[in-house]
Formats: structure tokens, sequence, C-alpha cells
């Protein structure tokens, strides 16, 4: 499977004091912009046709999440909006599996989303993040549901860069089946994503926006691909607006360690973690 991510900018200004000193033109500005530039990378990794592009989190994202404001609603798509009929567009024309990170709005209530858009440009479905950053409540509602979505490409779970911090919510999708993790994010930081990968045997894929300032901070990470047994397979650069490209097998799981054998019935570690478990003394998890 050949997967591309898109490393773009995030335009949000985060040392901004009062944003409803300006009106809302002047942000509806900025956000045409923004999506015109994202936009324009979805389609340059869509014509290499890749099985699946992957953009960062809240790509249309122009008032941080935690700040208190009237126009923080009005900003966002709707599933309905020109900003996903576009991207859709993209995915329809080259044949390619698109995840897209968005600000969602529907019955009146905003989400930190990512829509899986498959290679009919069809919407096949939208997961919601589940575990909000400190202050993302201010405007944003969190998900209920961990999800992993049936594609051409294989089982495909989502979690959105504050999830991965939590070890439950990759275990969660993982014993659902999930074949890998797509992360898409403001904040990727290489130890857990490796963690998440290694213990659960599975693909992980982080797509990381490079901040208005140009440069990753150095207690994050760019984007990556790392795979089951907790190797990172490509990374991007800390500084560059880039496509990232990488080819992976999803059904080659990690193999058996620790001089576990064939004969033990069991065929990759994948398999020995997640059946070796003893669910019923983690009760105190669910307290």
């Amino acid at each position: 499977m050949r997967v591309s991510i898109v490393q773009s900018r995030q335009f949000v200004d985060f040392e901004v004091e009062d944003y409803e000193k300006y009106p809302i033109e002047y942000f509806e500005n900025i956000k045409r912009k923004t999506l015109y530039e994202i936009c324009y990378l979805i389609e340059q990794a869509a014509k290499d046709h890749p099985d699946l592009i992957v953009t960062p989190e809240a790509v249309n994202a122009i008032i941080p999440s935690n700040k208190r404001t009237k126009f923080f609603k009005q900003l966002t798509d709707p599933l309905d909006g020109e900003t996903v009929k576009k991207v859709c567009e993209i995915a329809k024309k080259y044949r390619c599996n698109i995840v897209v990170g968005l600000y969602t709005s529907r019955e009146n209530k905003a989400y930190n989303s990512a829509l899986f858009i498959n290679r009919k440009g069809d919407i096949v479905d939208v997961y919601d993040k589940v575990h909000l950053a400190v202050g993302e409540e201010t405007n944003l509602c969190p998900g209920n549901e961990f999800k992993v979505f049936d594609t051409d490409i294989g089982k495909v779970g989502i979690l959105i860069c504050w999830d991965m911090q939590f070890p439950e919510a990759a275990r969660i999708l993982a014993l659902s089946g999930a074949d890998i993790i797509i992360c898409p994010t403001w904040g990727w930081e290489n130890k857990y994503g490796i963690c998440r990968a290694y213990e659960n045997g599975i693909y992980v894929v982080a797509a990381m926006a490079i901040p208005k300032k140009g440069v990753i901070p150095p207690f994050q990470d760019p984007s990556c691909v790392v795979c089951g047994n907790g190797e990172i397979l490509v990374q991007g650069k800390r500084d560059r607006i880039e496509i990232i490209k990488c080819e992976i097998d999803i059904h080659k799981l990690p193999p058996l360690q620790y001089g576990i054998t064939y004969d033990s019935g069991y065929t990759s570690m994948r398999e020995v973690r997640l059946m070796r478990r003893r669910p019923e003394l983690y009760k105190k998890l669910i307290e």
C-alpha cells in the first residue's frame, strides 16, 4: 500500500490576545488562503496515485480551539460544505483514499474530526476526537466512539493528536481489528507513536503540521510512519512543507520474539500481546 502524508502549514496564530477585535471577514480571508494551500498539496500528492493520503489535524483551523470567540463555530465546516466537497472531488478524480482533519459542525455543535473519503469521493465515516486537549472544550464537543472503518486498503482506525497519549485508545482499535492507525495531529511525538505501534503490533501513520513560526519545536516531531515492531520507516523534516511517501504492507505483522515458536499456535507478536492479556484484572482502568 502506498501512503502519502501531507505535512502542511498550520495558520493558527496562538499569540493573538483578543480575536474578537478583528471582523469575521479577516478570518474568512485567512481560511480561504489556508484551504487553497491544503487542497493544492492534497492534489499534488494525489497526482502520484497513492492508495492513501493523510493530512494533519484541523487543516481548516484559523482560531485556536481554546480561545473563546463568537466566530469559532462559523469558521468550521459542515460535512456538505465546499471544503469537504473539494477534497471529495480530488479523491474521486485521482481514485485515492483521503483522511482529512477538519473542524466540523453538525447540529449546532463543533467537533475536531477526521473524515475517511474513499476512491469514489464518498465519505465512508467521520471520527470525532475523543480526548480533547486541555482547553479545547471551550469550543469543541468530544466524540464518544472509537471507530474502525472497513476500506479497500484494510481496516482503518483513526486517532487525533491528544488521543494518542492514551494507550487504551490504540488498544481498543487493535482489538477491534484495525490494520493501521491514522493520526492527524498538531503535536506529534515519536515516543508515544513508537509505543502505540509496538505494543499493538500495528502500523501508525502520523501527519504533523508545520507551525506558523515555520519550525516544529524540539519537544515534538515531524510526520512519520511507524511499523508494528516500533521502527520509524520514514520521517519528514522539521521545517519543511512536504509530501512524505512510504510503501507499507499492513498484512506483514511483527515476527515472533523471545524464543516463542510457531508451534505455540501464535503467528505474530501482535497476536501474542493481544491474546495474552488478562482483562479480568484491568477493572481499575474503567473506574
